[in-house]
């Protein structure tokens, strides 16, 4: 991503996009009501866990389940893109000279429809 942003492409656009029913957001959640300490999946996702679970803990619990997770997804979908400006010199730097935008959306794989009103 650091080279989109950076002369000659200088991509206006940066997008972090989400998707409802995400896997590793669901079995972060759900390893989480099983065990608040530590939400373990298969040694494969438990990276992911180890990212969204802190995450999903602040999320509070309303609605479904299937709400839940997805108010996650946004959560998490919002804390990738500004832990991406954060961690990275390069798109902060196109950030504050106002030549690239780090946005957050969220894909509904139900409808197809994209929420671009999550914030980031």
């Amino acid at each position: 991503m650091e080279f989109a942003v950076s002369a000659p492409y200088a991509v206006p656009v940066l997008v972090i996009l989400g998707h409802t029913s995400c896997g590793a957001v669901t079995g972060t959640v759900k390893g989480l009501k099983k065990n608040p300490k530590d939400p373990s999946l298969p040694a494969e996702m438990n990276d992911f866990a180890q990212e969204i679970a802190p995450i999903a803990r602040k999320v509070p619990v309303e609605g479904t389940e299937a709400e839940h997770i997805n108010a996650v997804v946004r959560a998490n979908t919002v804390a990738v893109a500004q832990g991406l400006v954060k961690r990275s010199a390069i798109i902060r730097k196109a950030v504050d000279e106002g030549t690239t935008k780090v946005v957050a959306a969220v894909y509904n794989l139900e409808t197809g429809a994209i929420d671009w009103e999550v914030a980031a």
